[in-house]
């Protein structure tokens, strides 16, 4: 939770700091976009989630690697059906959505998209297998402590002189390491190997 704090409050004080409320407007519309697209990405894989927990208990980890992997491969494909659009025509999108789209508004649904996509539609399903073996606590630890280097990294950015959306390709080399951090747990959590997520989810989706 306080990763999770720094990483959206703190972020909005430093870029208030740093470049003011009109980017804090552009980052606004940006994390509305992505509330939606995630919504929507939640919504699917609530349906799967429960039987990736119920494989687990009736200790058919064969079967839950397949819907780990079909989770995350199906969450990306109906990620990309927005991120696609968004990354082709942002700007026409935002116009039609909002009459005065705020400067920088359209680089930033682009990144917190890309983010977003790296974040929850390639990993979900992880993160739900992991919460099933119970063994959450170092798992918490160890990303928890990864996320929580996008605040202070963002800092040192900024004072160097960054541009305000530098702080989503901090995020984005973060949780790109996470998703191996996360592949590397459950593989001692339950035997899925990486090298099959790798084949089945990150190939095809690629």
């Amino acid at each position: 939770n306080g990763a999770y704090l720094l990483n959206t409050q703190g972020i909005n004080i430093l870029m208030n700091l740093y470049f003011g409320v009109v980017v804090n407007a552009a980052r606004g519309v940006a994390v509305q976009v992505d509330s939606v697209v995630r919504q929507f990405i939640n919504n699917f894989t609530t349906a799967v989630n429960p039987q990736i927990t119920k494989s687990y208990a009736q200790e058919d980890l064969s079967y839950m690697h397949h819907l780990i992997c079909q989770s995350a491969k199906f969450s990306a494909f109906l990620m990309i059906f927005f991120l696609v659009p968004f990354m082709l025509e942002s700007d026409i999108i935002l116009r039609i959505w909002l009459k005065n789209v705020p400067n920088d508004a359209s680089v930033f649904v682009k990144w917190i998209l890309i983010n977003s996509f790296v974040d929850t539609a390639l990993t979900n399903s992880l993160v739900t297998a992991i919460t099933a073996t119970g063994r959450i606590k170092r798992y918490q630890i160890v990303v928890a402590s990864f996320g929580l280097l996008v605040f202070p990294l963002t800092w040192i950015a900024y004072k160097l002189g960054a541009p305000a959306e530098a702080t989503y390709a901090i995020f984005l080399f973060i949780y790109v390491i996470l998703i191996f951090v996360r592949l590397i747990m459950i593989r001692e959590y339950v035997q899925l190997k990486v090298s099959v997520y790798i084949r089945n989810v990150l190939f095809r989706v690629i």
